[in-house]
């Protein structure tokens, strides 16, 4: 009778031994499945190593949403690694072991993600360690070339050179003489040496529009008033001395923040504002510039600087705008947009004093001192840090103002005008050129 109720104890005890086995290897089947089709969930270790993270993306064990613990977090955007808000070196579909130093995101979509290695010149399509396209651009300058992605073509810009890609690498088409070239939705727009202006379709369709801009307007953004505690609380950990500069700080395991060199305050992983300013800024733009020690923005009608969120105002000439150089020493150099392409009007305003420098602007770029503006076909230079100083005749018979700085400023101009031969230019007058 013992023997038959130890016998008895031992199958009830290997029965629910095997019964728990089950119901566990069921919970983990469960997890298992809940961690792969949640977006949300952390991958499988919580490490923030960016190595790690890129390799649990490739693998699919996380899919680049936004993660965290108490200390740190992480989330892919546009193609890049964030890590603790800001961007790490790391492309992931490129996969962990890539050397990423080189390379920059073009675009980020189903496909994968499209990158322009600035060393070879190659545009590469990656996606999960893997490598669908290579674009050989067979471009001879390198590091200076600009990468624009539209639906069913890419399009590459090249100091005056365009080349337009399909997305499986033919070349649909080259085209030379290139002065600017200027991003909108769903198109590309360029303008050449002549001053007539194209666009590029999503399809690679060049046509020519009714415009003849030297160069096209940028885009102006407009600030948003902080209706929340999004701005104001980092903004006043900072002015209040709890905060630096380049820190990051994760307050609760859902919220976390870091100001870089610059001030700009980044919440999660995102550009939210910058310590000078109390709107909530969510994209560049032309007409904003923001510093550490004070920000400026054109809303269309004033100069607005600030300063620990208060605010000076200087009345402009009415338009959008874009900056073209800040100096504090000096003031600032504004270009305002008028209603054609040669009507725009260059000032620049030091302290709360207004100077109009021309009306009749086409085309303009600041280098260091050196004030380089257009007006028809002639190039004028202005050292514009000193007071009395006047504008001076710098080349007639140009296309345009070179938008380059040191050796390479000056104008862009026909070949028989060009004096940089030595340094490899072919339309380029430079006051640090050889004269023929």
């Amino acid at each position: 009778m013992k023997k038959f109720l130890a016998i008895l104890l031992i199958v009830v005890f290997t029965m629910t031994c095997l019964t728990a086995c089950s119901y566990s290897s069921e919970n983990e089947t469960s997890s298992s499945s809940t961690i792969s089709e949640s977006p949300t969930e952390q991958p499988i270790s919580n490490s923030f190593e960016a190595k790690e993270l890129v390799g649990q993306y490739c693998n699919g064990s996380w899919d680049g949403s936004f993660i965290s613990n108490n200390e740190h977090c992480a989330s892919i955007i546009d193609g890049e690694l964030w890590i603790d808000c800001k961007i790490v070196e790391s492309i992931p579909d490129m996969g962990p072991y890539e050397d990423c130093f080189w390379s920059e995101v073009v675009c980020s979509n189903e496909l994968g993600t499209w990158i322009y290695d600035k060393q070879l010149c190659t545009i590469e399509l990656w996606k999960n360690v893997v490598r669908y396209q290579k674009i050989v651009t067979g471009f001879e300058k390198k590091f200076v070339t600009k990468i624009y992605f539209l639906d069913n073509c890419i399009v590459a810009r090249n100091s005056s050179n365009i080349s337009i890609y399909a997305l499986d690498g033919y070349n649909i088409t080259n085209i030379r003489d290139v002065i600017d070239c200027y991003q909108t939705d769903g198109e590309v727009l360029y303008s050449n040496f002549e001053h007539k202006n194209f666009s590029i379709d999503g399809l690679g369709t060049v046509e020519e529009v009714e415009s003849n801009y030297v160069r096209f307007p940028r885009k102006n953004v407009q600030l948003k008033e902080d209706m929340s505690n999004l701005v104001t609380f980092p903004f006043n950990q900072y002015w209040e001395g709890n905060w630096k500069l380049a820190e990051f700080y994760p307050v609760t395991n859902t919220s976390f923040y870091f100001i870089d060199y610059y001030g700009d305050i980044y919440v999660n992983n995102k550009l939210t504002g910058n310590i000078n300013v109390s709107s909530i800024i969510t994209e560049d733009g032309s007409n904003l510039l923001t510093k550490d020690d004070y920000a400026l923005y054109l809303d269309g009608k004033e100069l607005i600087t600030y300063k620990k969120g208060e605010a000076t105002h200087v009345d402009i000439p009415d338009g959008n705008a874009k900056f073209v150089w800040d100096d504090n020493r000096y003031g600032t150099v504004i270009l305002v947009y008028g209603s054609k392409a040669d009507d725009n009007t260059l000032v620049i305003v030091k302290g709360d004093k207004l100077k109009v420098i021309s009306e009749n602007v086409s085309d303009v770029n600041v280098a260091y001192d050196t004030i380089y503006y257009m007006e028809g076909d002639k190039v004028y230079s202005l050292e514009w840090q000193e007071a009395d100083a006047m504008p001076i005749l710098f080349v007639e018979g140009a296309f345009a103002v070179s938008q380059r700085t040191d050796e390479l400023e000056g104008a862009i101009v026909p070949s028989d005008k060009n004096n940089m031969e030595e340094y490899g230019e072919s339309n380029l007058y430079s006051p640090y050129g050889i004269d023929k």
